[in-house]
């Protein structure tokens, strides 16, 4: 399932905030675009999550070599 994110092309459709799943997908699967295209962005992602019960924070591997 593909969700849209911003709609900002589809001015009647309403807005939705994408689910921590679709917005962690995203982030990853943008900097995983990044570091194969710059030599600088690093190795590995932290992706921090803020909620009102704490904050949680993930590692996500972004290059092997």
């Amino acid at each position: 399932m593909v969700e849209k994110l911003g709609l900002k092309h589809q001015p009647n459709k309403p807005k939705v905030l994408p689910t921590l799943e679709t917005a962690l997908r995203v982030a990853k699967d943008a900097f995983t675009g990044a570091a194969e295209r710059d030599i600088y962005t690093g190795d590995y992602l932290e992706i921090y999550v803020i909620r009102t019960s704490g904050i949680t924070m993930e590692t996500f591997e972004l290059r092997k070599d």
